[in-house]
């Protein structure tokens, strides 16, 4: 059997943003930013087959191989018929099929809005304070479909106009017949009639869309004092309140393969708060060493998906043969980090020592320690 490929790809991106600062009496600045994107990406997957026909009422004619190991060489593998010749090798319903199409389309979109006001001077124990509010909006979506590629008159048809074989000699196998897949396509197979994920019960965990919207609010002051004639305490202190509504919809089957066959669009999703407080300390000592402390809690990674940058993780439902599996109520864990490092700057270069670090939680996470993420 020979099989040939075609995959084409339409990628379009749209990006924008806008940022502005406005200067105001009294040490205050006001921020405000606006940014929106676009990711779409079409995908169009050809997989065209073909065979020796069988005579006397066989489907299929078969071959005889044989595949030699040698001695400091490569392997080779060698076959009685000739692959690449036209007149033998036809298009049409080889060992699985005349062949197969698969048509992805996904598009994934974000918009977010962000509002800070900054002021530059001494209140109570901090230097500068800042406050802000941000809300993003994300959406992605995903349709799958899939078919059989079936040639015109449901048998085997000769290509015409073949390309020059396929060279395989570096597996001293030979060459195999090559052809135009989008010609071949043209020319001598039937318009391919797509399953779609509402009617196909293994096709339903390939369509799907979610949603994530998050309102994130920030507090932050920043910290420059000397506590005595050698140490220096720099460092912020800060708290966010982030609120999370996320939900899915996709398919599902119900009695998959049996008379009993439902397949539902089935909507699901969660809201939840999560407050983050984080403190990063820097003490700054003599003979430019410097002891750093920061203690934040924070918010595991989502639970993974089968889609990467699907919000959320698998926010959809997928079918299985033995079970229903969904999780479009999953949500992050949170737990407390502390970390503690000393730093010592020596003339001329910079290196970096840990001295200690603490994590608690259930899963390993990442420590924010040089600002409080606003």
């Amino acid at each position: 059997m020979s099989r040939n490929f075609l995959f084409l790809t339409d990628d379009e991106i749209l990006a924008g943003g806008w940022r502005n600062e406005f200067a105001l009496a009294d040490d205050w600045t006001l921020v405000g930013d606006i940014s929106y994107s676009n990711a779409t990406r079409d995908q169009k997957q050809y997989e065209t087959n073909a065979g020796i026909p069988g005579t006397n009422g066989q489907k299929f004619t078969y071959d005889n191989g044989s595949f030699r190991l040698r001695r400091l060489a490569w392997p080779s593998l060698t076959f009685g018929r000739n692959y690449a010749d036209p007149n033998l090798v036809k298009l049409g319903a080889a060992h699985y099929g005349s062949g197969w199409s698969k048509k992805p389309s996904v598009e994934d979109e974000l918009m977010s809005l962000r509002a800070d006001a900054i002021r530059d001077a001494e209140l109570w124990w901090f230097d500068a304070t800042s406050f802000g509010v941000n809300y993003s909006d994300r959406t992605k979506d995903k349709v799958g479909q899939e078919g059989p590629i079936n040639t015109i008159n449901g048998g085997y048809v000769t290509v015409t106009n073949p390309l020059r074989s396929a060279n395989l000699s570096y597996a001293n196998a030979g060459r195999i017949l090559a052809w135009n897949v989008a010609s071949a396509l043209r020319d001598y197979y039937k318009p391919i009639e797509y399953l779609t994920a509402d009617t196909t019960p293994w096709l339903v965990s390939k369509t799907w869309d979610v949603e994530e919207k998050v309102w994130t609010g920030y507090v932050r002051g920043d910290l420059g004092h000397d506590i005595s004639d050698t140490v220096t305490l720099k460092g912020n202190v800060g708290v966010q309140v982030l609120y999370t509504d996320q939900s899915s919809t996709a398919y599902s089957a119900e009695n998959p393969y049996t008379p009993q066959q439902a397949i539902v669009s089935r909507t699901e999703g969660t809201s939840y708060t999560d407050i983050l407080p984080q403190v990063n300390l820097a003490f700054m000592l003599q003979d430019d060493q410097a002891v750093r402390f920061g203690v934040a809690r924070d918010t595991g990674p989502r639970p993974h998906g089968s889609a990467q940058g699907q919000p959320g993780g698998r926010l959809r439902d997928e079918w299985h043969p033995r079970r229903q599996r969904r999780q479009p109520r999953a949500r992050p864990v949170a737990c407390m980090v502390v970390r503690r490092v000393l730093r010592e700057v020596l003339r001329g270069h910079e290196g970096l020592c840990v001295s200690g670090g603490l994590l608690q939680g259930p899963e390993q996470l990442h420590l924010r320690a040089d600002r409080p993420e606003s």
